[in-house]
């Protein structure tokens, strides 16, 4: 986690070279949330079920999911169609940052759910410029649900 904040962020990104450059820039732009990273689509569905372990400790209810996934998969598309099915994922914003897709996926991610579809940045620099207007506008900007 990053910031003591009221915010948590849960970036949910399967492949661990891809988590240490997403920490690196939401490091650098010192970001106003706490970020935990989520590590597969079924830790995500876990910690969001009704069968998450809520009494304990390291459980934190996220106030916006950043989810890494290609749009041009289907899993991706069933994962969102789940997880928008979960009573608790359902008030949640779901920003998807994903490097390939076609216009159908787009506005299926959309019609599932979607609060936004961000292109994957192909430099760091075009990563901390995305992350720092995600942190401006969702974290100082927006009147996000509260944990609970």
């Amino acid at each position: 986690m990053l910031n003591p904040s009221n915010h948590v962020l849960f970036a949910v990104i399967d492949n661990k070279k891809e988590q240490e450059h997403f920490l690196e820039a939401l490091s650098a732009i010192r970001i106003k949330a706490q970020v935990r990273f989520i590590s597969s689509h079924e830790q995500l569905i876990n910690l969001l079920s009704s069968n998450a372990d809520e009494g304990s400790e390291k459980y934190l209810e996220p106030n916006l999911i950043l989810l890494v996934a290609e749009l041009n998969n289907l899993a991706s598309i069933d994962l969102i169609k789940k997880l928008k099915s979960l009573d608790k994922a359902k008030k949640i914003p779901l920003i998807i940052v994903s490097k390939d897709h076609n216009d159908s996926q787009l506005r299926s991610a959309y019609r599932l759910g979607a609060a936004s579809v961000i292109k994957h940045p192909s430099h760091f620099e075009s990563m901390l410029k995305i992350l720092q207007v995600l942190d401006e506008y969702w974290f100082n900007t927006v009147k996000l649900p509260v944990a609970q």
